[in-house]
């Protein structure tokens, strides 16, 4: 990756971690439980900060949601693309995590310095 794509590296030495984007793979399967199955490998190696975004209770009830597991937010070079829905694992400690945004939504501008972009995630488990 060009240093003008991703101008972030020299300057945030140490910030990202390596990361895998899983594909799904068979995804047509019945899973015989009135789902679909299918099986996950490994796709695209990139970088990203996740950092795991604070949330007090008292929000989580006037936004109406019970259910607020542990959510993210990640940080990731502009020109690596991340859509709702995708799964990826951090390498350092093999934990999964499902995108709930999109990387185009928060990409920074052309003209800046530090080409980068955020998505919000939560963790999740890959079905088995």
């Amino acid at each position: 990756m060009s240093g003008r794509a991703y101008a972030g590296t020299g300057i945030l030495p140490g910030f990202f971690e390596p990361c895998t984007l899983l594909k799904r793979v068979d995804a047509d399967t019945r899973d015989g439980q009135g789902g679909y199955g299918g099986t996950w490998e490994d796709g695209e190696a990139f970088e990203a900060k996740i950092r795991k975004e604070t949330i007090a209770p008292h929000e989580a009830v006037l936004a109406g949601r019970q259910d607020l597991g542990e959510r993210y937010i990640v940080t990731i070079p502009a020109a690596m693309a991340l859509h709702y829905q995708d799964v990826f694992r951090r390498e350092s400690d093999g934990q999964t995590f499902r995108v709930t945004s999109h990387s185009t939504d928060s990409a920074a501008p052309a003209v800046s310095t530090i080409q980068i972009a955020k998505v919000s995630a939560e963790r999740w488990e890959v079905p088995q």
